[in-house]
C-alpha cells in the first residue's frame, strides 16, 4: 500500500511542475477549466481500474487530487467563511459559483472584496488579470505577475502564502474535499477496484515456463498458487493484483493481469506444458512482461528448468525491476547442460526427473548451477535464486505466501562466502514487526547450515510456537523460516557451510522505508515549498555529489540512513537532516555497489533497521530520458535519450526495450564518446492499431560497455488521440455590424461561437460577463443581448473538456438616443417689410452625451404661405448652410413667417431635428412687445 500511496502522491507532486495553466491549480478565476480537468480526471480513474491499469488510475487519482486541493489553497473559498467541502466540485453537471467577473474587483491588495468565488492570478499561466481591475494575486515570492498582496493558503508560512493563518482552515477544508472525491470514486467501481487502485493488499505475480519439460513442476506450482490464493480471499492478505506471465518459445504470454482471484486461478489452471524445441527459453521475456505489468515494491517469481535464450535482456529487466522496486525470485529446476538439456527434448512421460539418481530413483540435490542471467536480475533487484529438485516446486511456491504480504517491509539482504566456522549476523527485531522471514538461499553454496537465535538465546527450531519452515529437503540448501509474533530485540543468524549463499530477512510492519531516490542536487532543499521532485535516472555517478532523500512511515522516534556492501560491512554514513518523516542532504556518491540502510529506535525504544534490497551500481556514464509523451495507435512517436560519458574515451553498445514490443527502431546501435561527450539515442514506438487507451508502456534504453553501464525508463501511455492541449477558438460576432465609428443605433446582440481543433476534446462550455457577475452556458454557443445604452464591454472565454481554455472581449457602444439640436436665426423678425431681401445667419449646434454629435443639414426653407422661391435666396438644402437670403415680405396685412428646418445626427446616426424661425412683421417688433 505504501508504494501505491507513494505513485499517488508523486503523481500529485508533478502537477506543480506545469505552472503555466491555470486550469491545474484553479488560478485566475478559471474555475470552468479546473472543474473540466477533475470531471475528466474522475472518468479516467474509473475507466483505467475497470481496464486494471493500477498505475496510470493511480497518475490521474493524484492529479486530480492536486487540483482538488488547490481549489481550497488558491480560491476564496475559505475567506467566503465556508468550511468543508465544495459539493459541486468534481461532479458531472455542475458548475462553481456564483463566480466573480472579468471585470469586478475582487481584492485591495491581500484584502478580499468580493462576497463572489475568486481566485489568484499566477505569472506565467495561461489566464492574465484583465487589465485595470483589482483582482486578487497568487501571492508569495514565486508570482510575478502585476500587483502585490496575494490569497494563496498553501504553507502555514507568510513568506510564500500571505494568506497562511488561513492554512489549516484550506488543509481542512482540502481533506474533506479529497474524501468527498474518494467517496464518488468509491460509488463508481468494484470493491477490489478500489483496492487496487490504493495499493490494499499486495501483488502476486509469477513468470512460468510453459515449455515440454516443464509439465510436473506447473502441477505442483498451480496447486500452491491456488491454495495461496483461495486463504487470503476476503482477508486483509488478499492480493489487489494478479499478474501471470507465461512464456515459451518462440512466444511469450498471454499476459494476464487481474485483481479477480477467480480469473487469476482460471488463467493458472488453463496452463500446459508444450513445445519448446531447444533447451533454451524465452525467460528474460517473460520476466520483462511481467515486471511492466506489476505494480511497485512487488515481488516477482519465475519458474524454469531451462538457461535463458535470451539473455542479452537481463540489464534490460533488472533496470526495469529496480526501477519499480520489483524483487525477483527465480525459482531453478535445472540448466541448459548435462542432461538436463537432454531432458528438454523428450516428451514429458519420457523425462526423469530433474534431480532423481537414474539406477536409484533417490532424489539427491540438483548438480547444476544457475545461469548467470537469472544470478544476475535476482542480485540486482534484491531477490534470490533457488536451485531446486522438481519435486521441491509445491514447497517453494510456498515462498510467496511468506513474502508477498500487505505490509512487507525489508530488514537485511547480503550475499556472502561460507565458511566452515560460520560468521553471525545481527538482525534488529523492532517492537512494531508482527512476522519475519528469513530465508537463506545456497544455490551457489555445496553445503550450508543456517541456526537463527533469539534475544534471549534459545535457538529457533521447526516445532516452536509461531514457526513456520519451508522445507526443500531435495533441493540445494535453503531455509526459509517465518517467525509469527517474534519478540523484539536482536536475533543472530549463523551461516556456515561451503561456496556462497544470499540471506534476506523480511518482516510485516507499518514503519517502513517507503521511499529513497537520488535527485539532483539543486532539488535538495529546506524550501517548504519543494514540490513535483523527480530523481535522476538510473544508477548515480561515482564521485558525483547528488541529492539523497528517504521517507519513513510513521512509528520511529529516531533514524540514521547508511550505505552498505552488498556483504553487509559499512560503506558510507548519510548525514540527512530530518524534515518530519522526510531526510534530504547532499552526499557523494561512492564508487562501490551499496545497498540503502535505515537504523534507529522506534517509538517504544526499541532498534529497528530497514533497507532497500536492490544493489545500486556507481557509474561514470548517465542515460538521460526525454519527457513523456502520448503514444498513438498505429503512430510512430520518437524518443531522443542522452548519453554522456563522464569516464574515460569508450564505445557503448545501446539496447531499447520495452514492455509491450512498441519498439520500431533505436539508432545508433553503439556510441563512441570521447572523454565528457555527450550522445544522442532516437528510439521509435509505434503501438499496433487498436491498442486499448489507457496502456503504459514502460521503455528501458541502455549503454554499457563492460562493467560500464547505465539505464533510464521512460512510461509513456497510449491514448487513442493526442491529448488535448490547444485551447479552443472563441469568436464574437456583432450584430447588426456597428458603423465605421464603431457604434450602434440599435439593440445589440453578441453571437459567442467557440471551436475546438479537430480530434480536440471538444468545448465544453462557455462562459461570458457585461461587468457583473458571469454566466456559464454548457455547450460551445451562447447569446449576449445588449439593451442599454452606453459603452459595454463583454468579457467571453471558452474551455474544452481537458480544461484549455482561451478568452478575449468585445466592446458593444450603443446609442439609441436622438442627439439634441438648437438652432437660432439672427435676426429673427424683420421690419418693416421693405420687400427687400435681407441677409440671415443661422446658429445650430448639435449635442449628444452618448456617441457625440455629429453633422448636421439644411432640410428646408419654407413660408407660412405657401412657396415663394423668389422670396428665399442664397439657400442649399441638403448642405450644413447657415446663412442666406430672406426677403422682408409680409403676406397682405398678416405676419410672413419664414421657417428653416435642420436635421442633425449622432455618431451612431440617430437623427435629431430643430427649426429656426424668422418672422416679417406687419407692425414694428417694439409695438407687438408692448401690445402683448
Amino acid at each position: 500500500m505504501t508504494k501505491a500511496m507513494n505513485q499517488i502522491a508523486d503523481a500529485n507532486a508533478e502537477v506543480d511542475n506545469d505552472q503555466t495553466h491555470s486550469a491545474l491549480h484553479f488560478d485566475g478565476e478559471n474555475f470552468a477549466g479546473g472543474q473540466s480537468r477533475v470531471v475528466g480526471l474522475f472518468a479516467n480513474v474509473v475507466a483505467d481500474l475497470k481496464g486494471e491499469n493500477a498505475a496510470q488510475a493511480r497518475t490521474d487519482f493524484g492529479g486530480a487530487l492536486h487540483t482538488i486541493q488547490d481549489f481550497y489553497a488558491h480560491s476564496d473559498w475559505i475567506e467566503l467563511g465556508n468550511t468543508g467541502a465544495n459539493p459541486d466540485l468534481g461532479r458531472p453537471g455542475h458548475t462553481l459559483g456564483p463566480v466573480a467577473g472579468p471585470t469586478e474587483g475582487t481584492c485591495n491588495g491581500s484584502l478580499v472584496t468580493t462576497t463572489k468565488l475568486t481566485s489568484g492570478y499566477y505569472g506565467g499561466e495561461d489566464v492574465a488579470a484583465p487589465a485595470g481591475v483589482a483582482k486578487c494575486r497568487h501571492g508569495g515570492p514565486f508570482d510575478h505577475g502585476p500587483g502585490s498582496g496575494g490569497i494563496n493558503k498553501d504553507l502555514n508560512n507568510s513568506l510564500f502564502s500571505p494568506h497562511s493563518t488561513q492554512h489549516a482552515a484550506a488543509a481542512a477544508a482540502a481533506i474533506a474535499g479529497t474524501e468527498q472525491f474518494i467517496r464518488d470514486i468509491k460509488a463508481a467501481v468494484s470493491a477490489r477496484q478500489l483496492k487496487l487502485l490504493l495499493g490494499v493488499g499486495p501483488t502476486l505475480g509469477m513468470s512460468i515456463d510453459t515449455t515440454g519439460s516443464m509439465g510436473g513442476i506447473i502441477s505442483s506450482v498451480q496447486a500452491q498458487a491456488i491454495q495461496i490464493t483461495d486463504k487470503r480471499i476476503g482477508t486483509d492478505e488478499e492480493p489487489s493484483r494478479y499478474v501471470l506471465a507465461p512464456f515459451n518459445d518462440p512466444s511469450v504470454g498471454p499476459l494476464t493481469t487481474t485483481d479477480d482471484p477467480v480469473t487469476f486461478k482460471n488463467a493458472i489452471s488453463a496452463l500446459t506444458a508444450s513445445g519448446g524445441g531447444d533447451c533454451p527459453e524465452l525467460a528474460m521475456s517473460g520476466l520483462l512482461q511481467a515486471v511492466g505489468a506489476m505494480d511497485e515494491g512487488s515481488d516477482l517469481f519465475t519458474f524454469t528448468d531451462a538457461d535463458a535464450k535470451d539473455a542479452d535482456l537481463a540489464d534490460t529487466v533488472s533496470n526495469l525491476a529496480a526501477s519499480k522496486d520489483i524483487r525477483i525470485y527465480p525459482m531453478l529446476f535445472g540448466n541448459c547442460t548435462g542432461d538436463l538439456a537432454a531432458r528438454s527434448q523428450q516428451p514429458q512421460a519420457q523425462q526423469p526427473q530433474a534431480n532423481q539418481h537414474a539406477a536409484t530413483g533417490a532424489l539427491a540435490v540438483p548438480a547444476f548451477t544457475a545461469p548467470k542471467p537469472f544470478q544476475d536480475v535476482a542480485r540486482a533487484t534484491g531477490g534470490q535464486v533457488f536451485a531446486l529438485s522438481t519435486a521441491d516446486a509445491g514447497s517453494i511456491t510456498q515462498l510467496a505466501d511468506a513474502l508477498v504480504r500487505s505490509n512487507a517491509v525489508n530488514l537485511l539482504n547480503v550475499s556472502t562466502p561460507l565458511t566452515a566456522a560460520g560468521q553471525s549476523v545481527t538482525v534488529p527485531v523492532d517492537s512494531t514487526l508482527s512476522r519475519v522471514t528469513f530465508s537463506a538461499s545456497g544455490a551457489a553454496a555445496s553445503a550450508q547450515t543456517v541456526t537463527i537465535t533469539r534475544p534471549d538465546g534459545t535457538t529457533v527450531a521447526p516445532g516452536d510456537p509461531g514457526v513456520q519452515v519451508i522445507s526443500v529437503p531435495n533441493s540445494a540448501p535453503a531455509t526459509i523460516t517465518t517467525i509469527t509474533a517474534p519478540s523484539a530485540g536482536s536475533w543472530t543468524v549463523t551461516l556456515s557451510g561451503s561456496g556462497t549463499t544470499s540471506l534476506r530477512v523480511t518482516g510485516e510492519s507499518g514503519l517502513d522505508l517507503a521511499n529513497f531516490r537520488f535527485l539532483p542536487t539543486d532539488e535538495v532543499s529546506t524550501d517548504p515549498a519543494r514540490t513535483g521532485v523527480r530523481a535522476i535516472d538510473g544508477f548515480p555517478v561515482a564521485g558525483q555529489q547528488v541529492g539523497a532523500d528517504g521517507t519513513l512511515t510513521d512509528g520511529f522516534a529516531s533514524a540514521h540512513f547508511e550505505l552498505r556492501a552488498p556483504d553487509g560491512s559499512p560503506v558510507q554514513s548519510l548525514g540527512l537532516s530530518q524534515y518530519g518523516n522526510e531526510f534530504a542532504a547532499p552526499i557523494t556518491v561512492p564508487s562501490v555497489p551499496f545497498l540503502v540502510y535505515v537504523t534507529g529506535v522506534d517509538t517504544a525504544g526499541t532498534a529497528f533497521q530497514r533497507m532497500l534490497p536492490g544493489v545500486v551500481t556507481p557509474q561514470s556514464l548517465v542515460v538521460r530520458a526525454p519527457p513523456s509523451a502520448t503514444l498513438v495507435p498505429g503512430t510512430a512517436t520518437s524518443f531522443a535519450f542522452t548519453v554522456a560519458n563522464l569516464g574515460a574515451a569508450d564505445t557503448f553498445s545501446v539496447t531499447a526495450t520495452d514492455d509491450h514490443g512498441y519498439v520500431r527502431s533505436a539508432t545508433p546501435a553503439t556510441l563512441t564518446l570521447d572523454a565528457g561527450a555527450t550522445g544522442t539515442v532516437t528510439v521509435v514506438l509505434q503501438p499496433p492499431a487498436g491498442t486499448a487507451d489507457g496502456t503504459t508502456d514502460a521503455l528501458t534504453v541502455g549503454a554499457a560497455s563492460g562493467a560500464r553501464r547505465n539505464f533510464a525508463v521512460l512510461s509513456n501511455a497510449v491514448l487513442a488521440a493526442p491529448p488535448d492541449t490547444t485551447p479552443p477558438t472563441v469568436t464574437a460576432t456583432v450584430t447588426p455590424t456597428p458603423n465605421a465609428a464603431g457604434w450602434n443605433n440599435q439593440d445589440v446582440t453578441v453571437a459567442l461561437a467557440a471551436t475546438d481543433e479537430p480530434g480536440g476534446s471538444g468545448v465544453a462550455s462557455v462562459t461570458y460577463s457585461t461587468g457583473g457577475a458571469s454566466t456559464t452556458v454548457p455547450g460551445a454557443s451562447a447569446t449576449v443581448p445588449i439593451t442599454t445604452d452606453g459603452v459595454t464591454t463583454v468579457t467571453y472565454s471558452a474551455v474544452d473538456e481537458t480544461g484549455n481554455t482561451s478568452s478575449g472581449q468585445v466592446t458593444v457602444r450603443l446609442d439609441k438616443t436622438a442627439p439634441a439640436l438648437t438652432c437660432q436665426a439672427t435676426p429673427d423678425h424683420l421690419w418693416p417689410p421693405t420687400f427687400q431681401l435681407m441677409p440671415i445667419r443661422v446658429s445650430v449646434t448639435v449635442a449628444d452625451g452618448l456617441s457625440g454629435p455629429g453633422q448636421f443639414t439644411l432640410q428646408s426653407v419654407t413660408t407660412s404661405s405657401g412657396p415663394h422661391p423668389q422670396d428665399i435666396v442664397g439657400w442649399t438644402t441638403g448642405t450644413a448652410d447657415t446663412q442666406g437670403y430672406l426677403r422682408a415680405m409680409i403676406d397682405g396685412a398678416h405676419d410672413r413667417v419664414y421657417t428653416l428646418t435642420y436635421q442633425g445626427v449622432d455618431v451612431a446616426g440617430n437623427v435629431g431635428t430643430c427649426q429656426a424661425t424668422v418672422r416679417v412683421t406687419v407692425l414694428p417688433p417694439l409695438l407687438l412687445r408692448r401690445i402683448a
